[in-house]
């Protein structure tokens, strides 16, 4: 598929479709995933390569796994079978004959929002990610099936903590792909496909905790299997949610719907993966549920305990995620139209989930296996809470120096589910707390470094995510942002900032990847900005399909972040005015004196006119004559244009001789937002901190895999 997409062999439909001769190589190549087919067979490609890698680590699970594996694989052939990227292009039927035979000498192209270089990593980040959860569904059905609910562990964390890893920093890299192309000014909007993905990252999460209290415990035998194979069925429910069709037009992300065929085999696929979890976990629990762990020492509250709180939080966070993605597809089947759950209802549930996750990712490095009593937790904690009450305190003096203007409102407020709360306040202590779980494992970092940094992966990743989260939070939360309007010589303003829009860069509006030049001058500064703004043809629609992009101006410790959109011609609805009728518009005020006429009626050529007499704002007074002349038996209307306006005779009644007009702008009205973004740049570090701790981790348990490996060996 990468040769056919790189050397432009449109013959193929799924070519033809996605790429065209203009692209650039690297968006070429991301055509490879940039529709429903490509990113199937891109599934298939990480899955198999996943598979590959692992199989030989697999030790006594090795038979199971592989049957287990392969017949996953031959699901996803069957379902390429249909929704293949390898059929010819079959040319439209007015060309079919002049076609025929002939290769297209030009594709149709990406859809505009992909040509960006997070297309071309963003994908292939997340859908490894996704190969990986079929391992660790394989060797989590395969010890099921064989019994040794022990050994499998060692083999199968490794795999899931890469796998978390790519996951993670492909739903980072989607959000910085949101960020900086749909212009809306956030990361995440709990988009049904962005919630397809976290649910099993969030799931995964759970697991590889579950763990460490198998392995520490004894427990958790068969529920940890049953975890570990529901990251991919959940991912696989997600797959049927968005590309079943049932999502319709409600989210961005969403594909066109599958052929029937494929998708009765990822449905068939989907239940003979659940059935198989269901029926190897209960047979194993009815032969299995003789088995005692034992009792275990433990004095107060422990790590277990912990990490057992912590595996609920996620996974209530992972079901309230599902059901709010769902509610399209539950729409769909009450035959309703389907809408999807709003950001601010999810922000109202999700940050109760949160807190206990991040208290909890806070305490459970400092707790022992055997236990701590309460003056024990409390000596290990109060140091990392008064560091990071001294931190939120230097977080709210700094909030002194945000420029004029930019602060939040004392009396904003955020919904809860009971009513509200004040903004600023319920910020501070999301923020606090983040702060509690980033020290108290920076100071667990410390003490591991010195005995042994390979384990510090466990206490960066937990760093990374913390940070990342509290990015979005304050950016969110404490975003400052103005809509306005600004026409070319009629600057806005926004901010503090006069806000004018100069030209753009290409010919005109239809020329792919034109930019506005955009100045905001104001606050000590002059800065240009080159907002995306541009329109292409999109199919049968009747009108150009817009795409725009944002501008942002990246500093330390905000983001000024300009997003332009869909220009506004029209200034009036058409109006009907009888002789003498006055109207006010911006400003201008229109008398309609008299309807003209130039020629025999009836007659081509003759021109009828509407006479307005036009007062604008500075009191100057002038007349305008839009028109419509009659050529061969057919009104041609044609436009008077003076000052700001462009005047249109939209009808005209000969009868009474009232005339219908309707208000273009000369200059087109560009409608903007300029956002005041503070810390986004926490996210960026916060996501390179937790792909360092992933893959720490993931070294660390490879290394300890292969020294016990040899150690066997050599016995």
């Amino acid at each position: 598929m990468g040769y056919l997409v790189i050397n432009r062999q449109y013959q193929f439909q799924y070519v033809f479709s996605h790429s065209d001769n203009w692209l650039p190589i690297g968006s070429r190549f991301a055509a490879i995933w940039g529709g429903q087919e490509g990113s199937f067979l891109l599934w298939a490609v990480t899955s198999g390569l996943f598979g590959v890698l692992s199989v030989r680590s697999t030790s006594v699970y090795r038979r199971w796994y592989t049957v287990i594996f392969a017949t996953f694989m031959a699901g996803l052939t069957g379902i390429l079978a249909y929704e293949s990227p390898f059929a010819l292009w079959q040319a439209p039927e007015e060309l079919a004959k002049a076609a025929a035979g002939k290769m297209p000498p030009d594709g149709a192209g990406l859809t505009p929002a992909l040509i960006n270089y997070w297309m071309q990593i963003h994908p292939p980040t997340i859908f490894a990610g996704f190969g990986g959860l079929t391992v660790v569904f394989s060797i989590a059905v395969a010890a099921l099936i064989h019994g040794d609910m022990k050994s499998w562990l060692k083999v199968v964390r490794p795999w899931a903590i890469l796998s978390a890893t790519l996951m993670g920093v492909g739903l980072c890299m989607g959000g910085f792909w949101a960020y900086e192309t749909l212009g809306w000014g956030g990361f995440w909007m709990w988009d049904p496909v962005e919630n397809a993905a976290l649910i099993p990252w969030l799931v995964m999460i759970a697991f590889i905790h579950g763990i460490f209290i198998q392995i520490a415990r004894g427990t958790w035998r068969i529920a940890n299997a049953v975890l570990g194979a529901s990251t991919l069925l959940s991912f696989m429910y997600g797959t049927f949610l968005t590309r079943s069709g049932f999502l319709g037009d409600t989210s961005v992300h969403s594909f066109a719907s599958m052929d029937r065929g494929a998708l009765y085999i990822l449905i068939g696929l989907s239940l003979a993966c659940l059935l198989s979890v269901v029926v190897c976990g209960v047979r194993r629990y009815r032969i299995d549920r003789s088995h005692s762990a034992g009792p275990s020492e433990s004095a107060g509250f422990d790590r277990g305990a912990a990490y057992s709180f912590g595996i609920t939080s996620l996974l209530l966070l992972a079901i309230a995620s599902g059901i709010g993605m769902s509610v399209p597809l539950i729409m769909s089947l009450q035959g309703k139209k389907p809408s999807v759950v709003e950001e601010h209802l999810y922000n109202q549930v999700s940050p109760w989930l949160f807190v206990p996750i991040v208290v909890l990712m806070g305490i459970g490095p400092l707790l022992s296996w055997r236990g701590s009593s309460p003056k024990e937790l409390w000596a290990k904690i109060n140091t990392p809470l008064a560091l990071s009450l001294g931190f939120l305190g230097i977080g709210m003096f700094l909030m002194r120096t945000v420029p004029f203007g930019m602060a939040p409102e004392p009396a904003q407020t955020i919904k809860v589910p009971w009513g509200t709360l004040p903004l600023i306040p319920w910020i501070l202590f999301l923020g606090w707390l983040c702060l509690f779980g980033v020290l108290s494992n920076v100071i667990r970092l410390v003490e591991v470094l010195r005995k042994a940094p390979m384990q510090a992966g466990a206490f960066l990743s937990h760093i990374g995510v913390v940070i990342a989260v509290l990015g979005l939070i304050v950016s969110r939360g404490f975003e400052k942002k103005v809509e306005f309007s600004a026409q070319m010589n009629k600057p806005g303003q926004a901010l503090g900032y006069t806000v004018d829009v100069i030209g753009i860069s290409g010919k005109n509006y239809m020329e792919r990847e034109n930019k506005l030049h955009v100045t905001l001058e104001g606050r000590g500064e002059k800065l240009n900005a080159h907002p995306t703004l541009f329109y292409t043809e999109s199919g049968n629609a009747e009108e150009p399909s817009p795409t725009v992009r944002p501008f942002i101006f990246h500093r330390p410790m905000h983001d000024l972040y300009l997003t332009a959109y869909p220009l506004v011609l029209d200034a009036t609805e058409p109006t009907e005015f009888k002789v003498g009728q006055r109207s006010r518009f911006e400003g201008h005020e229109i008398r309609y004196v008299k309807m003209e006429r130039q020629g025999e009626a009836g007659m081509s050529g003759t021109r009828f006119s509407a006479l307005l007499e036009v007062t604008d704002p500075n009191g100057h007074k002038f007349e305008v004559r839009p028109s419509m002349r009659i050529e061969q038996g057919r009104p041609r209307f044609e436009v008077a244009e003076h000052g700001d306006f462009a005047y249109e005779l939209s009808r005209l009644d000969a009868a009474d001789q009232s005339a219908t007009i309707k208000l273009y702008y000369a200059n087109p009205v560009v409608p903007m937002e300029l956002f005041y973004k503070p810390l986004p740049s926490l996210v960026w570090w916060g996501t390179g901190i937790m792909l360092l701790g992933g893959f720490v981790s993931f070294l660390y348990r490879r290394r300890n895999n292969r020294d016990a490996d040899r150690k066997e060996k050599a016995s």
